[in-house]
């Protein structure tokens, strides 16, 4: 029998990538109560926005990463959240999303982090790897063609992007 996959740390040039865990939900939930969150993750933040919500996240990615079907990742800079990425459904239709907190964004923090994830997960598998932005959020759309995705497509009011 194969052990289940635990999260692997990763490292980019100036933050880690690791595990969250049920101490760090303070800093977790100082990222999910951004207007910014609220506005372009509404459907994960209906999910998370209270404490038992969060508690369900961090338990469904730790059945994720035993099942193999996908990681959270925080992204740590020193000792703080700062933001995180995580990809999920790697047996259907993988899928990768990622929110930073404000006083981190547009400094590259992301980029760096999902560049790292997405070289990590090439060498793990060859499944394209998908992605939803709302087509209003160009940060995020602009991140994600950096790091090799395309749009395919639309549905609704989010572009469709493939790896």
């Amino acid at each position: 029998m194969t052990p289940a996959p635990t999260l692997p740390i990763l490292y980019t040039k100036r933050c880690k990538l690791d595990i969250i865990t049920l101490h760090d939900l303070d800093m977790l939930r100082d990222i999910v109560e951004d207007s910014q969150f609220r506005l372009f993750m509404p459907e994960l933040y209906e999910l998370v926005h209270e404490v038992t919500g969060m508690h369900r996240f961090l338990r469904s990615f730790d059945a994720y990463a035993q099942e193999g079907e996908g990681f959270l990742w925080g992204i740590w800079k020193q000792s703080y959240l700062i933001g995180f990425l995580a990809i999920m459904d790697m047996s259907c239709e993988p899928t990768i999303f990622y929110a930073m907190h404000s006083e981190y964004r547009n400094k590259g923090f992301t980029k760096e982090a999902v560049a790292e994830v997405v070289a990590y997960y090439k060498s793990i598998s060859n499944v394209q790897l998908h992605s939803e932005v709302y087509k209003s959020n160009l940060p995020s759309l602009s991140i994600l063609a950096s790091c090799g995705f395309q749009v395919v497509g639309t549905k609704d009011n989010k572009f469709l992007l493939k790896m």
